[in-house]
């Protein structure tokens, strides 16, 4: 099982695909760092980080989990 994390942001009330790592730390690293910029240029984007589990490659399903 790998766990992927994924950086989406929300901007006018949509969600988009961002960054994906497989380290935490460096997703919330990334988001932080991106909100921070959108705060500097009064940009009403926010960035976090969501979790995904990947099965091994026969069971092939991808989900989002609650850590």
């Amino acid at each position: 099982m790998i766990k992927i994390y994924e950086v989406r942001i929300i901007k006018d009330d949509r969600t988009c695909f961002h960054q994906c790592f497989f380290d935490e730390e460096l997703a919330e690293f990334e988001a932080k760092q991106q909100n921070e910029r959108a705060t500097k240029e009064e940009d009403t984007a926010f960035f976090f980080v969501k979790p995904h589990v990947v099965k091994d490659s026969y069971g092939k399903e991808l989900r989002s989990v609650s850590f």
